[in-house]
């Protein structure tokens, strides 16, 4: 049930990035004050930074069950996956063979982490 609740928080950690980039990505040039400003009134950016919130709420709980050297590991991993496959549903970009390769190396090292 905890990797399932780590699963989750790392998925909603995903989705956040994925809405904070497409948020930002229409906010415009300026100084990096001015870019943050716009960006933290955009809708978008801020159900991004909720997201993180939640994500980063969970984490912890799980952190309050699991060793770290075991959350954080998984944690990583899973983000990689999630940020690609969001970016790619959400954003449009490619997955390419050397990503697909990628994702079954961290799956293959999921395993090991959690097994051992």
């Amino acid at each position: 049930m905890i990797y399932l609740i780590l699963v989750f928080a790392v998925g909603i950690n995903a989705l956040a990035n994925t809405a904070v980039r497409e948020g930002m990505s229409k906010v415009g040039d300026g100084s990096v004050a001015q870019v943050i400003l716009k960006g933290l009134a955009s809708p978008i950016v801020l159900a991004g930074v909720l997201m993180f919130a939640v994500g980063l709420s969970l984490y912890a709980y799980v952190l309050s069950k699991l060793n770290l050297n075991i959350a954080y590991p998984v944690a990583i991993s899973f983000e990689l996956i999630f940020v690609l496959l969001a970016s790619w549903i959400f954003l449009k970009e490619a997955i390419t063979l050397p990503h697909m390769f990628g994702v079954g190396f961290i799956l293959g090292g999921i395993w090991l982490v959690t097994k051992y």
